[in-house]
């Protein structure tokens, strides 16, 4: 494990050090492991410098640098992804130190742990530095849970470039976690890939480097499952891979249980840190728009994640680390008002804490409304550039390069990129320069086909909302973009999706880009089917490629 996640390690200001370095056990905090994640940042880019500088010859031989474990999410870079990240790898850090403590200084002999102990482990958030703003629902939890978005290491940042350039002989090892499929631009750290722990279809790769899983049941061994991907029968059957990382944890606390004679198997004896249990809620409610029978995404593992949390949370932990550990952004917004917006939204989301020693669980509603209305907000969503409004939720998807032929003389179609965005069809194709922009953002994505996934949420008099779905194809080669028209509108595979082309759009827009050199096509259609999102659409759009229909869809 990071090696200042150790008990002398000094993490946070205040005299709870219960909450400052280690819980009861003496086993690491998120606290003091996201402290230690800053600190492994801050040491590799002064030895890279030292590196570049000639002052040190090699780098792989300091103890801060052998055996890297990443944890990487999705392209994406969503809350799911980010949080999902963060917590896995603080669980990883769990195992490593119960392990320790149950097999002593002879554990790392053990070689089905993959002989990668003691690991540093690293949560990477799958975005460039830049863009951590735009992600506002992670920003309002990190915040709620007395943490500053900024302690997370970033892709971009100099110290995992560096790593991810040339891992060779750096003992570096990688997790992804919701996806299962190594993006196309660090393709080269494939066989780097060790585990996976997922919710999205199964693409097949990596399959030599990770262990087949059962998908069903939560790790409750010494060596947790190494290929987990929660999709079974053609629907993932949690709608959060931050679900998957609450399984593991209750998994190992309950192992651990049992190892010291517990009675209780089931991890009841054990509370986990509340700013774990509040990060892993708040990502699994907006996963499942909080359990809603009518989004119909949850699932029963979902409701069962969520109940543990609920139960199984130190709620007064929150409230401490809050006193001895806000955010510098958070004081920032706060100071010392409390009718400052987060003071206001703490009493909303912990109406039951009339103080730091009487914490009740948080109301789920209010956390739900809190995270979703940051992240949906219309006014942020009008103000954005539409590079801003692509670069928020995107995601870039390859195609099997054996079925990638539309036709004998059609374009190639090699990779989809797919952007979620949370305002109406209308209200995005209004922006200025729509064309003009968008077809400059799909020239730097470097993709054939490219997809916007809009989705409005109306409120109602009676409080309730109702989801209004758009999506829009553009490609710079008009018969790609007339082929998964036809496609859409007409084959058997897209149904489902009951799309209706719009009547303002029956003949192709098109627009030139900044430099006058290209012609992007697009069509609009209006998505009848509000439950189905990104991660329904993108094996439809996928499947068209893949169904090698000469330029003709399946009917």
């Amino acid at each position: 494990m990071l090696s200042s996640l150790s008990s002398s390690s000094s993490s946070s200001s205040g005299n709870d050090t219960r909450y400052n370095n280690e819980n009861k056990e003496g086993a690491p905090t998120l606290a003091s492991y996201l402290d230690s994640i800053s600190s492994w940042t801050k040491t590799s880019r002064s030895q890279q410098h030292q590196l570049e500088e000639g002052t040190m010859e090699n780098i792989t031989t300091t103890t801060s640098n052998n055996n890297l474990h990443f944890i990487l999410g999705n392209e994406a870079g969503d809350a799911d992804s980010i949080i999902s990240a963060l917590t896995h790898g603080y669980v990883m850090t769990l195992e490593d130190h119960y392990f320790y403590a149950n097999n002593g200084e002879n554990g790392n002999q053990n070689n089905n742990r993959m002989n990668m102990l003691p690991r540093n482990v690293v949560p990477i958030a799958s975005v460039h530095r830049a863009d951590l703003p735009l992600r506002r629902d992670v920003l309002l939890l990190l915040e709620l849970s007395g943490f500053n978005i900024q302690q997370l290491p970033c892709l971009d940042d100099e110290s995992i470039v560096s790593y991810l350039a040339e891992p060779t002989g750096r003992g570096v090892a990688i997790s992804l976690v919701d996806h299962n499929r190594i993006r196309s631009s660090l393709s080269h750290l494939s066989e780097l890939v060790v585990e996976i722990l997922d919710h999205h279809e199964d693409e097949g790769y990596h399959l030599d480097t990770t262990t087949t899983a059962t998908t069903t049941t939560t790790t409750t061994t010494d060596v947790p499952n190494r290929r987990v991907i929660a999709f079974e029968h053609g629907r993932a059957t949690v709608a959060s891979t931050c679900t998957l990382v609450v399984e593991r944890l209750f998994g190992l606390l309950a192992t651990n249980n049992k190892k010291k004679k517990i009675d209780s198997v089931s991890a009841t004896t054990m509370k986990v840190d509340g700013s774990l249990g509040l990060l892993l809620l708040g990502v699994i409610l907006l996963d499942t728009i909080n359990m809603s029978s009518t989004a119909g995404r949850g699932t029963l593992r979902d409701a069962q994640a969520i109940a543990m949390l609920l139960e199984h949370t130190d709620w007064c932990s929150l409230n401490s680390q809050q006193h001895h550990r806000e955010s510098s952004t958070t004081k920032q917004t706060m100071g010392e008002n409390e009718d400052a917006p987060h003071a206001v939204l703490r009493r909303k989301i912990f109406p039951n804490n009339s103080s730091s020693n009487d914490a009740g669980a948080p109301n789920t509603t209010a956390l739900f409304e809190a995270l979703s209305n940051s992240r949906s907000d219309k006014k942020f969503w009008m103000e954005a550039s539409i590079s801003d409004c692509l670069r928020m939720d995107y995601k870039k998807f390859m195609v099997p390069s054996s079925s990638s032929q539309l036709s004998s003389s059609s374009q190639s179609i090699s990779s989809i990129g797919l952007s979620t965005v949370l305002i109406s069809m209308d209200d995005f194709i209004s922006k200025d320069n729509f064309l003009g922009e968008l077809s400059t953002y799909v020239t730097s994505c470097d993709v054939e086909l490219f997809g916007v996934l809009t989705l409005e949420l109306r409120e109602h008099d009676d409080g309730g909302t109702t989801a209004i779905r758009g999506l829009l194809i553009a490609s710079f080669h008009r018969e790609i973009v007339d082929t998964y028209t036809a496609f859409l509108m007409n084959g058997r595979e897209a149904a489902f999706l009951e799309l209706v082309e719009c009547s303002a759009t029956t003949t192709t827009l098109e627009g030139k880009s900044d430099d006058g050199s290209k012609l992007i096509h697009v069509c609009i259609f209006k998505q009848e089917n509000a439950r189905m999102g990104r991660k329904q659409i993108a094996p439809i759009l996928l499947g068209c490629a893949n169904l090698g229909m000469g330029g003709t869809p399946r009917l």
